[in-house]
């Protein structure tokens, strides 16, 4: 299971994404931070490892996680862009001693692919922002410009006209189709 900090910025840990057997562990779950492996590796930016439930003191959730049949469990921090914690990947197994040094490896690549692609997410996500502010703002850039009783004209740098709106055209007595493409030392004032 995935778990994140309480939003409200409490000490609370609620569960986000599951998957797997036995998920009724989670059911009705208060999780406080200090209390568990997540503690642990939320504040390290490491990963935690439980290899055996019925030798370790992990008090409230031990006796919840035995009764279900879990005896092992895996806590892996997922960073944010800026190392920050932002969700811890929880495993469970139901042997003791679960997690090899081989598995610790795998499953700390999955951490880092789980957090490129909430950092890609994020990126996605920023970019729409961005593009629907510049569409936004070309939008009303351009209802300033056609509405305006102040003629208006948008050239390059060579003078090449690329657009012209209806007060310019008006004063001036050239169609827009007339102006756009033409050099501003063409244009008879």
């Amino acid at each position: 299971w995935v778990g994140v900090r309480d939003p409200e910025g409490g000490d609370t840990v609620h569960f986000e994404a599951s998957a797997g057997e036995d998920l009724e562990y989670l059911d009705g779950l208060r999780i406080e931070a200090g209390n568990t492996l997540l503690a642990s590796s939320a504040a390290s930016k490491r990963m935690a490892v439980c290899n055996d439930f019925a030798a370790a003191e992990i008090a409230p959730l031990r006796e919840r996680a035995m009764r279900c049949g879990f005896a092992s469990a895996l806590s892996l921090p997922v960073r944010s862009g800026n190392d920050d914690v932002e969700a811890i990947l929880n495993v469970y197994s139901r042997r003791p001693e679960a997690f090899d040094e081989e598995q610790l490896r795998v499953l700390s690549q999955v951490a880092g692919a789980v957090e490129l692609g909430l950092e890609l997410q994020r990126k996605r996500t920023l970019q729409k922002a961005v593009e629907k502010h510049a569409r936004d703002w070309d939008e009303n850039f351009r209802a300033a410009f056609e509405s305006s009783v102040n003629g208006m004209l948008v050239y390059d740098l060579e003078g090449k006209i690329l657009d012209a709106n209806a007060e310019l055209c008006n004063r001036l007595g050239y169609t827009r189709q007339e102006l756009v493409g033409a050099h501003l030392s063409e244009i008879e004032t």
